[in-house]
Order: structure tokens, then C-alpha cells, then sequence
């Protein structure tokens, strides 16, 4: 076994850092799929370590308990804590803004042992405990709070040429939590997009309220016909991932007044074989198709989706370097490539090099979404808009 196999395989360390109450061990409980457990939740002891597998990366996820003298113990200790971090998730609860200021003084201190500690660490903000139906006086004061913070901390970010991804949460919205726990593990932004943008034109071609594809049980891909659906689909999605875990081959399933069909599909890649499933709504009283006509276009449409997942491995696994996106690129286009890349001879060597994998990977991805586009049949002419759906009432 050679050195990068060997780095390739240790668990990736992620940790869940912020104020005591912030809301950490509850995104974890929403992560893993224990949404029972939230009642009898207690204050975080210590650090809690959890191990989880996702797309063949092992996980090491580090809960760090937020009260003050946690806090003061792993600032005394900084390589026992902060040593190879591969993602901060920072959680500041959006609903606290007396704690704010001690947020933001124990953040920079994170930030920066972390960054002396660990190389090549990304770094996620959850402004957490924004929920749902909000009243507009305190969605004003979870604006407020965000801003506070990022002017506070985003120049010591931007001096170290970090660029935080920022998130905006709620354990009442699940696939809030689910989602910006995931994205960040496909390794690039520009795949997410991608897949959502899949989801969104299969689903708007066949007037399906909503459409997500799942990783086991952590999503990857969504769409939804408008607000109203996404927060109802949250009031419901806790039941369906503890059936979707519990069942090999899923069924039918009725959430409220949506069946629901879930197409499973498996991807090997390597040695290893994983499961993902299509899970997309239908109302029956706009259903486009019949249930068996949808079940056959999922499946044509999961063929689509093998192959854009199979690039997006091989962009996010690392095994498209540098030296191969260049050769796979006819002589006349690496010139253009290369004479761009001249242009901007102020660059460093290395940022020089990841601008033109990024702009590949980019050209990659679009190549399959718009093959998978063009075998996909094309929308009527003649067809109209639909109708805003009121889903208020969607319960009997």
C-alpha cells in the first residue's frame, strides 16, 4: 500500500464547535438520523466522538461541549484538539444575541489554532435556530447577529485566504441541517449544483412537487415547486428517513396528501458499491403519469444521474489531477488554457493550477448534465403553466 492509500483511508476529522446551547449535538442527532433522541438530550461533556461513512470517506466527527470550561481546556491544549481538522463547522445560534460577542471572541481563537494546527481546513458557519414561519421583528434580529459576526471575524478569515461557506439552519427544517452537512462532502460546490439542477428539470417537466436524491439517508440533490412544499416536505421527512433506513427495496409511500416513489439505484466505483435513492412527490390530484410510466422514467433518469456521480467521484476522490485534465484536452485548447493562464502570471504557481482544474471539472460536469439533458424527453410546446398549488391543507 503506497503513502496516498494509506492518507486516502485514516478518517477525516470534522468538528462541531461553538457556544454551549448553540445547537451542536442536535445538528448531529438531525446528521445521523436520531430525531427520537432530541427530548432527552444533555449539555455535550467533553469532546463526543462519532464515526460514519459517506461516498467511501470515513468520517471522525468531533462534538465539542460549549461551555466555558471546555472551552478554556481544549484553548490550553491546542494539539490534542485542533491537529488535523479537515472541517470547522462553526455554530452560532441565530436566536442568542446576548452571546454573540463571546461567540466571536471564541471563534478567532478556534479559527486560529485550527488554522496553525491543521492544513488545508475548510471552514462552515451555521447561524443555527432559524426556524420556519419566523415572525419578520426577529428574522430583522437573526440578520442583525449574522452580520455582526462575519464583520467581526471575516478579515482574519480572508488574511488567511479562507472563504467560509455559510448556512442557515433549523432542526424544524431538517434537510437544512442534512444538507449542509453533505454538501461539503461532495468536495465541490459546482456538483451539488449540478445535481439539483438535474433534479429540478426532471421534476418541473413532469410537474412533480419535489425531488431529492439520497446518499443513504443524507441528501445530495433537491428541488422544490416553491416554499410552501419544502417546509411541509420538512414536517414529514423525519418518518420517511427512519422508513427509508428500516427497508431494502422501498415502496410506495404516502406523506400527507403526496405519494411518494423512491427508485433506488447502486454505483460502483473501485471496489466499492454504493446506494442511492430518487425519492420524488406526487400529487394525485396533478399526477403527470401513471405510477409505472414515473418508476420507468426514474430509472432512464438514474442513468443520467450514475454518470454525473461517477465524474463527480472522480473530481472529489482527487484522481483528476492536474497533469490529467491538461491531456485529456486537445493541443489547441491547452494552448488557449495556457495562454490564459499566462495572463495572469501574478498568480502563484499552485492557484495557476487549481484555476484550470477548477474550470475542467467545471467543463466535465456540464457535459454530462447536458447528455443527460438531451436524452430526456423534451417539454410540449403547447404546455401551460401550472397553477400555484396551495399545499396549506395538505393533511386530511
Amino acid at each position: 500500500m503506497n503513502p496516498t492509500e494509506t492518507r486516502s483511508r485514516q478518517p477525516q476529522k470534522m468538528v462541531l464547535m461553538g457556544m454551549g446551547n448553540a445547537g451542536k449535538s442536535s445538528i448531529l442527532k438531525t446528521i445521523l438520523n436520531e430525531f427520537d433522541s432530541f427530548a432527552s438530550l444533555l449539555p455535550t461533556t467533553g469532546v463526543e466522538r462519532t464515526r460514519m461513512e459517506f461516498f467511501g470517506r470515513e468520517l471522525s466527527i468531533w462534538d465539542f461541549g460549549g461551555q466555558i470550561d471546555y472551552r478554556k481546556m481544549y484553548l490550553s491544549r491546542p494539539i490534542m484538539y485542533f491537529q488535523g481538522i479537515k472541517y470547522l463547522y462553526y455554530v452560532i445560534d441565530a436566536q442568542d444575541d446576548a452571546k454573540i460577542p463571546e461567540s466571536i471572541e471564541y471563534f478567532l481563537k478556534v479559527f486560529e489554532n485550527t488554522i496553525e494546527f491543521s492544513d488545508d481546513v475548510k471552514v462552515y458557519l451555521f447561524f443555527h435556530k432559524i426556524d420556519p414561519k419566523t415572525p419578520k421583528n426577529v428574522a430583522v434580529k437573526y440578520t442583525g447577529i449574522e452580520e455582526n459576526f462575519l464583520v467581526a471575524t471575516l478579515p482574519e478569515m480572508k488574511r488567511h485566504k479562507i472563504e467560509p461557506v455559510i448556512f442557515h439552519t433549523s432542526i424544524f427544517n431538517p434537510m437544512t441541517v442534512i444538507s449542509a452537512f453533505s454538501r461539503p462532502l461532495l468536495g465541490n460546490q459546482t456538483i451539488y449544483e449540478t445535481l439539483c439542477e438535474a433534479v429540478d428539470s426532471f421534476c418541473w417537466e413532469r410537474e412533480l412537487p419535489f425531488g431529492i436524491i439520497f446518499l443513504d439517508t443524507l441528501e445530495i440533490g433537491s428541488y422544490y415547486a416553491n416554499s410552501k412544499v419544502f417546509d411541509y416536505v420538512n414536517t414529514k421527512i423525519a418518518k420517511y428517513l427512519d422508513w427509508l433506513d428500516d427497508v431494502e427495496e422501498p415502496p410506495e409511500y404516502k406523506m400527507g396528501k403526496f405519494d411518494v416513489t423512491t427508485k433506488q439505484f447502486t454505483i460502483l466505483i473501485g471496489e466499492n458499491e454504493f446506494t442511492f435513492n430518487l425519492m420524488v412527490g406526487v400529487d394525485p390530484l396533478n399526477a403527470p403519469d401513471e405510477i409505472d410510466e414515473l418508476f420507468t422514467s426514474m430509472g432512464e433518469f438514474s442513468d443520467g444521474l450514475e454518470k454525473i456521480l461517477l465524474n463527480a467521484e472522480i473530481i472529489r476522490s482527487g484522481e483528476l489531477r492536474t497533469e490529467n485534465l491538461f491531456n485529456s484536452i486537445d493541443p489547441e485548447e491547452r494552448r488557449r488554457q495556457l495562454d490564459e493562464l499566462d495572463e495572469l502570471a501574478e498568480l502563484e504557481e499552485e492557484d495557476r493550477f487549481k484555476l484550470a482544474e477548477k474550470e475542467r471539472e467545471l467543463e466535465i460536469l456540464d457535459e454530462q448534465y447536458v447528455k443527460m439533458k438531451e436524452k430526456m424527453p423534451e417539454e410540449s410546446e403547447d404546455s401551460e403553466d401550472d397553477d400555484e398549488v396551495d399545499f396549506d391543507d395538505l393533511d386530511e
